[in-house]
């Protein structure tokens, strides 16, 4: 495809300005030509530059070059099926290795000449405020493994993005000195924007080219969202009216081109149809026609503005039909169904904006943190949400970068991004305006309008990776340029080099003193970028691990030991990702439930894996303590060892889920797990089921009772599970075997805690107060009356539910579970069987259907939901242990 834009061209064809002096020269001939560059101390010695001729810069500047022109290529188009988030993951990754292999070659290049060359530009001040914002709201953030690696998912706008783009920047801005290597840049660009919207539009048609699973589905594309999509289409037309302002004249080839580029970006955009993207695009194109018009006042025969003009009013009829009935909207002639994406609105991301800011002084100058939107949610999110359809829906992102800058980095950080990109803003129009000889003034033109559309998209929609990475393009490509000198040395009529007045050097030949500090400099930097590497090779090692492991969990034979091992394997290689932990924990809760269903299962195994979930949950509370998923998760996993009657369980399950409900305070789904955990633990054995008198093993259970129990009465131990007999009853459980002690034998020593019933409804009045239309606030209710003897009453209250959400199948089926403990079984056949029909997958009907087979002899019934509840939640040691009895049966 690149091969498409190499026809020799004539110099008028290269640089608009003054076309018949320019002739671009090589790609870092401008670097090792110091007697362009002003020193800082004077001009170079005559040995530096006798050292200068000898050595050969071209490596060094042929490497820089490679990988600037491979992350321009590749970065908007790469995904790849080796971790689990397909793009960004693999695009962060892209983008750190390529800087620190430009900024590595760099500082090999400065140790082997012992030169230092660098441009000055206006920006760089601000640039390196924005970096230490960053920093500085990272040090000081929610989340610290969030902030500095990013948010597990999105890992867009962490610290280390944002040293990568800076550093490339910087890099740009020192290398981009040649007219031939920006001519390149815009090519490689221009092919990948072909390449991402051709692919895009097909998978939009339903064509799909890939066989991976999840690229089948329209709405996958190289961008993101399809909104994002939709933006990165009206950049490339932005991009393409630039091409066919800038090449002239225009050759056949180009001309077919452009226009199905243009096509093809209007196409997408028609497709998509959001008004985000047809609004940056009328904006755009404004801006486009009005600078693009005063460049070219003074050129005759100006008759490009025909094409944006047509673009203009497409832009504008299209966000004009977002006003108007939607049958007047032609896109709705096209039956091309595209699922819908749900983001927050500009009402909610206002008040996320407003509650940030007014959390606290930390929050509203640094923010919570870069990358802690989604951490920060639970907090700032407003009460009203609540009573949309997303409401139990944690968004990792405000919907717009505006907004994004100022939850995340505070009005210090947001203050500094927007005073950058004003500055610049300033800057670009004036060089554009006031540079009329300026030999890169139309190159510069191209990245301007690229940068222009996606400031001006920061204030509508949030930024991704590819977004981030052509607005820190734009801009540092155009501020190279823009410092080329533009009056350099002729010779001959063709331009020798464009190197920039601003420029700067520093030859350490001539300063042993500043050759010494350089050397160590350089020296560490490179350790640093060594340590780098290798931390960047393990991250990524361990995401191919963790992705190993979820395919080994989603098998259709289930490997829940190789899932283990590579779940581990992962967190070792990356121990600062709570989610390889949770994986690794929730696997092993698998693996314990499996092998607890053998006839002879191995319970010291059982109760190792057991605790390991619990460690692994705790471990993943540490890395990311702000996050309420991980002590959700712990919670659950405190709840797996309930069972082995360890003292301080329910204690430790409700501190959990307390822990969950103060970071996510207004999520009424905690708050009932939480009033949940407050009932379970009501429960209360009274210490008398230990019995009294003789006890010849002293294992605290008397030898009465070891009898009645079928417990052997001369071993304190009698099933060798490594739990004293006595304290097993003490907590419920069976000491001759496994599991609970039958509901008769516990029944007469339980007592009900009326303190935590009374906390547990406290809490379930406050979920409702959040939210008064979610069933399963009444269900937990309901349940805290059954519990309380108040069995007319919790049917009462369940009966309401069941009229105030009728299709409800959890409402239903609690309905169903009262009448099968007040045992009549015929009802609570009818109402489970109902459940399954309204909802084919509700295991805990299905089950409860199986209880009701089996109380009425039909055992092959009851194998059958009992397998079907198995094929739903996976493996589970009650259910294993009675499908287990009935085909042995």
């Amino acid at each position: 495809m690149l091969g498409f834009f190499r026809k020799k061209q004539s110099a008028e064809e290269k640089f608009e300005d003054k076309p018949e002096r320019v002739r671009p020269m090589s790609d870092m001939e401008a670097v090792s030509r110091p007697s362009f560059a002003k020193a800082a101390e004077g001009k170079p010695a005559a040995s530096t530059k006798a050292m200068l001729a000898k050595v050969d810069l071209s490596t060094f500047s042929k490497l820089i070059n490679f990988c600037l022109l491979a992350l321009v290529f590749l970065v908007p188009l790469l995904f790849l099926p080796t971790s689990s988030e397909v793009r960004e993951f693999n695009k962060q990754a892209l983008l750190f290795l390529g800087v620190m292999v430009m900024l590595g070659v760099w500082v090999v290049r400065v140790l082997t000449t012992r030169t230092v060359s660098w441009v000055k530009t206006s920006l760089d001040y601000i640039v390196l405020a924005l970096l230490f914002t960053s920093l500085l709201s990272s040090l000081f953030s929610l989340d610290k493994a969030s902030s500095f690696l990013g948010y597990y998912g999105r890992f867009t706008g962490s610290f280390i993005s944002v040293l990568s783009l800076v550093v490339l920047y910087f890099l740009v801005v020192n290398n981009l000195r040649s007219g031939q290597l920006a001519q390149k840049m815009s090519k490689y660009l221009t092919a990948s924007f072909f390449v991402v919207l051709a692919y895009s539009f097909l998978q939009l048609l339903g064509l799909y080219l890939l066989p991976f699973e999840f690229a089948k589905s329209r709405s996958f594309n190289p961008i993101g969202s399809l909104v994002g999509l939709s933006i990165f289409s009206a950049l490339t037309v932005l991009w393409t009216l630039w091409l066919w302002m800038s090449h002239k004249p225009l050759s056949r080839r180009q001309t077919i081109f452009y226009t199905v580029m243009l096509i093809l970006g209007l196409a997408v955009m028609f497709l998509v149809n959001a008004f985000v993207a047809w609004l940056i695009l009328g904006l755009g194109t404004i801006v486009f026609l009005a600078v693009g018009m005063s460049m070219t006042a003074h050129e005759p025969q100006t008759n490009w503005f025909w094409k944006p003009m047509v673009v203009l009013v497409l832009a504008i009829l299209f966000i004009g039909f977002q006003f108007l009935p939607q049958s007047l909207n032609p896109r709705n002639v096209v039956t091309v169904d595209l699922p819908v994406e749900i983001q927050l609105s500009n009402a909610t991301t206002f008040s996320l904006v407003k509650n940030s800011l007014s959390s606290g002084g930390k929050q509203a100058v640094l923010g919570y943190g870069p990358g802690t939107t989604g951490l920060a949610f639970g907090d700032i999110k407003p009460e009203a949400l609540n009573k949309t359809v997303v409401w139990n829906l944690n968004f990792d992102r405000a919907s717009s970068e505006f907004a994004n800058l100022a939850i995340e980095n505070g009005l210090l950080g947001l203050l500094v991004f927007e005073l950058m990109a004003i500055l610049f803003l300033i800057y670009g129009l004036y060089f554009l305006f006031k540079k009329h000889d300026h030999p890169g003034r139309m190159q510069a033109f191209g990245f301007f309008v690229l940068w222009l559309g996606l400031y001006l998209a920061h204030f509508f929609y949030f930024f991704n990776t590819s977004f981030y990475f052509l607005y820190w393009l734009a801009l540092a490509a155009f501020m190279a340029i823009a410092h080329w000198s533009d009056s350099p040395p002729w010779n001959k009529g063709e331009l020798e080099g464009v190197i920039s007045e601003n420029s700067a050097s520093l030859s350490l030949a001539a300063s042993p003193r500043a050759a010494l500090s350089w050397m160590f400099a350089s020296l560490l930097m490179l350790a640093v970028l060594l340590v780098g590497a290798f931390f960047e090779v393990a991250v990524y090692a361990a995401e191919a691990q963790y992705v190993s492991g979820v395919r080994a969990v989603n098998a259709a034979n289930p490997d829940f030991q190789k899932a283990a091992e590579r779940f581990a394997r992962a967190a070792n290689l990356n121990p600062y990702r709570d989610v390889y932990l949770q994986a690794l924990g929730q696997d092993l809760i698998f693996l314990s439930s499996q092998e607890a269903a053998k006839d002879e299962p191995n319970v010291a195994q059982v109760q190792n894996w057991l605790a390991s979930s619990v460690n692994a949950g705790l471990a993943a509370t540490r890395i990311s303590p702000a996050k309420a998923a991980n002590w959700s998760a712990l919670a659950q996993f405190y709840q797996n060892i309930k069972p082995l009657g360890i003292a301080g369980t329910d204690q430790a399950i409700i501190n959990a889920w307390q822990e969950a409900a103060n970071r996510d305070s207004k999520n009424p789904a905690l708050l009932i797990r939480l009033a949940n955990a407050y009932s379970d633990a009501s429960e209360v054995l009274d210490p008398k089921i230990a019995g009294s008198g003789a006890d010849t093993d002293q294992d605290g259970l008397a030898d009465n009772m070891e009898e009645s129990l079928g417990s052997n009465p001369e071993l304190a131990d009698s099933n060798q599970n490594g739990v004293m007999d006595g304290d097993e009853v003490k907590a419920g459980f069976n000491p001759a075997g496994a599991g609970r002690l039958s509901a008769a034998a516990l029944a007469q020593f339980t007592k009900i805690d009326q303190t935590k019933l009374a906390e547990a409804q406290k809490i379930l009045n406050r979920a409702i107060e959040l939210k008064s239309d979610l069933p399963d606030s009444y269900i937990a209710s309901s349940r805290i009356y059954e519990k309380s003897k108040q069995l007319a009453e919790a049917r009462k209250k369940i009966d309401e539910a069941a009229e105030k959400f009728p299709q409800n199948s959890d409402v239903r089926f609690e309905q169903g579970r009262i009448a099968y403990n007040q045992k009549d079984y015929v009802q609570a056949e009818s109402i489970f069987s109902a459940v399954v029909k309204l909802t084919p997958n509700h295991a805990n009907a299905h089950y409860s259907l199986g209880l009701v087979y089996q109380q009425r002899g039909d055992d092959v019934r009851a194998l059958a939901e009992f397998e079907k509840t198995r094929a739903i939640t996976g493996p589970n040691v009650e259910l294993e242990k009675l499908i287990n009895s009935l085909k042995n049966e």
